[in-house]
């Protein structure tokens, strides 16, 4: 039969093919590329963004940041577990807007290296952010916060006889599952275990997540550069 001229009706009215849904703020494609839901993230920050450039000039650091959270920070960690795991075209506009907003509110020129800015500033880039979020989540799985359905998806990672001595070196590792699509290894699924399990033993053993939270974002903001290496010449971060 051809599905393509098939009418659905539910309580007397057709439904209508569509290739995305939105539920909860979330748009959910029919291909879970997340192209559209990147593309909405990328729009609203967009105007964030603007909003701290037309107040720039007027605020202190300090207050820019508390914009930044509120107009920026909280659309990038809504539901990111869930959409974090979107390919590097999609991404591309997000990562460029978040440079640009950290330009702002540090009150840089537009070329300058956004990595140092953020270290200084405690805010994370937007991978980071989507590491964290998904670490969070796997650790109110782990310690039995999170909703049942949720859980379900992670589960610890069993003493096999050939792997006893990893697991007593990390014994709160998680199990990897192994999915063939290309949705299903961007899925938190996997994305939550493989980063649970770069954790080190002594955070991933924090059972407060506020002290969880903590203790990790530290560890990434570590990791980033205090100054900027740049090879170009004319780059005057080379000063700073």
């Amino acid at each position: 039969p051809n599905h393509q001229n098939m009418q659905v009706y539910l309580d007397s009215v057709q439904l209508i093919p569509s290739d995305h849904a939105e539920f909860l703020g979330t748009i959910i494609d029919s291909t879970l590329s997340w192209e559209k839901q990147c593309g909405k993230v990328a729009d609203k920050i967009s105007r964030g963004n603007g909003v701290l450039n037309r107040v720039k000039h007027l605020l202190p650091p300090s207050s820019l940041k508390l914009l930044y959270h509120s107009f920026i920070q909280s659309h990038l960690e809504y539901a990111l577990p869930v959409w974090g795991g979107c390919n590097n075209q999609n991404r591309k506009r997000i990562v460029s807007i978040q440079k640009r907003a950290i330009r702002t509110i540090s009150k840089s020129y537009i070329t300058a290296h956004t990595e140092p800015r953020m270290k200084k500033l405690g805010l994370l880039k937007f991978d980071d952010i989507h590491r964290l979020q998904c670490s969070l989540l796997t650790h109110e799985c782990i310690y039995g916060k999170a909703p049942e359905k949720i859980r379900q998806s992670i589960a610890i990672a069993e003493n096999q006889l050939h792997n006893l001595r990893r697991q007593a070196q990390k014994p709160l590792d998680v199990k990897i599952p192994n999915y063939k699509t290309r949705a299903g290894t961007n899925s938190f699924a996997i994305k939550g275990p493989a980063f649970w399990n770069e954790i080190a033993n002594e955070t991933r053993s924090t059972n407060q997540k506020i002290h969880f939270k903590r203790k990790m974002k530290e560890s990434l903001l570590l990791s980033y550069e205090h100054k900027s290496n740049c090879t170009n010449p004319r780059c005057r971060d080379k000063t700073n």
